[in-house]
């Protein structure tokens, strides 16, 4: 996908989100947890990468089966420099 350069404030084009998906995220997405956390991070100022990265490397080399989005429906964009 390449950037929409008409539209600075749009890096990537907009494309319809399956039906699937946004039923899976309105049923996963907690919005009081949600302000919990972002209010616990404004109040504190986060983690560092550091505090937590040990963790993150952990889960993924981890061999545990973990629930996943289909990847092949998911895209990235990158904003050419």
């Amino acid at each position: 996908m390449q950037p929409d350069q008409s539209n600075p404030y749009e890096p990537c084009p907009r494309e319809k989100i399956p039906p699937e998906i946004l039923e899976w995220a309105r049923q996963t997405f907690d919005e009081q947890e949600f302000l919990t956390q972002l209010r616990e991070i404004e109040a504190t100022g986060g983690v560092r990468l550091e505090d937590f990265i040990a963790q993150l490397e952990a889960r993924a080399t981890s061999k545990r089966a973990t629930p996943r989005l289909d990847q092949r429906r998911l895209t990235w964009c990158t904003r050419d420099a």
